[in-house]
């Protein structure tokens, strides 16, 4: 046990006893009340989900710490999380392309975007995709039930944004495109489970703020 005489103190042990319960933690505060030091961790990693530990300035002990219930945490959400927010921006940018007519751009973007959808939607359900017949298996699999002929056909759609390049598309060939591939985005995010899904709602606006350079 040590004495706790700073914020940084405080944040450092802190962290050290929450490692053994979460992977991603980010402090948040760090505040001293008489004798003891109140820090809050965000120990969501899809979304924000604070927690506050209490700790005995004079020992550093922890005295008062609640568990969540349900914190969606650990390497598989965060790599579900970055490729949703890949895809969102991805989408995002794929809009504004299309705004300024440049159809090869939009077209090539809009299969990122949906390919990043479902890899993350592969990654919540345990499968390993290391290529492009990998993800393509996996949505076949998925692609049961009355929508499933949609949903392969959405993503074989957005998947020639590659040969868009070859072809030298129309924007309205994008424009054609355009409503199956964003029905085949909303069907990937469903796919996710149900933590991972409460922050993870399909692109729809373009939003110059997510655009990633």
């Amino acid at each position: 046990m040590v004495m706790i005489t700073t914020a940084e103190d405080a944040v450092t042990v802190a962290d050290e006893f929450l490692s053994s319960h979460y992977r991603y933690r980010l402090p948040v505060s760090a505040k001293r009340e008489e004798d003891f030091w109140r820090v809050v961790f965000d120990v969501g990693a899809l979304k924000s989900c604070n927690l506050t530990l209490k700790l005995d300035a004079d020992s550093g002990r922890a005295v008062d710490f609640n568990l969540p219930s349900t914190v969606p945490e650990g390497e598989t959400a965060g790599k579900v999380r970055r490729h949703v927010i890949h895809s969102r921006r991805y989408f995002d940018r794929a809009l504004l392309a299309l705004e300024k007519r440049d159809a090869w751009e939009s077209g090539k973007l809009i299969w990122r975007s949906v390919e990043q959808a479902f890899l993350g939607a592969a990654i919540s359900h345990g499968y390993t995709v290391t290529n492009k017949q990998d993800l393509r298996t996996f949505v076949r699999r998925m692609s049961d039930g009355p929508d499933g002929k949609r949903l392969f056909s959405g993503f074989i759609v957005a998947s020639h944004g590659e040969g868009f390049q070859a072809t030298d598309p129309e924007p309205y060939d994008i424009e054609e495109r355009l409503p199956d591939a964003r029905w085949a985005l909303n069907r990937a995010f469903a796919l996710l489970s149900p933590e991972l899904a409460d922050s993870m709602q399909a692109p729809g606006q373009p939003n110059t703020s997510q655009i990633a350079e």
